[in-house]
């Protein structure tokens, strides 16, 4: 990831890096002062691109802020791997879910929508292992 940032995404991580874990500024905050940004999803993805680039930026429910040692930064990090288990798990599931349909679509449609999935498989470099 680069070090490179737009000149929005720098007036941000200014904002920010002038925050404690006492002091958190909301994405409202941010939005209101800097020109140009629309959405907190903007915000989330300056701050994304940060932490990628080793930044210890800190969030809680009331904002973001630059944290000052690893004591200040573990509650983000819990959250942070939280969510990260939870997207493996709605994966896992959707997965599941798949190779349900694959086993739906043999009684639904006979072997030609067996065969089906089984080639669009093979076209997108999967295993078939689990379909035969």
């Amino acid at each position: 990831m680069s070090n490179e940032y737009s000149e929005t995404a720098k007036s941000v991580l200014r904002l920010i890096r002038g925050r404690t874990i006492d002091n958190p500024l909301s994405a409202s905050q941010i939005i209101h002062r800097i020109a140009g940004l629309k959405s907190d999803a903007e915000i989330r993805e300056i701050v994304h691109n940060a932490r990628e680039n080793g930044d210890w930026i800190g969030s809680n429910n009331e904002g973001y802020f630059l944290c000052r040692n690893f004591e200040e930064y573990k509650p983000t990090a819990r959250h942070i791997h939280s969510r990260s288990m939870s997207m493996l798990s709605m994966l896992s599931q959707s997965i599941k879910n798949h190779q349900k349909n694959c086993v739906m679509t043999i009684f639904d449609d006979g072997v030609s929508g067996f065969e089906k999935e089984v080639e669009t498989a093979l076209n997108e470099g999967m295993s078939v292992g689990k379909y035969l």
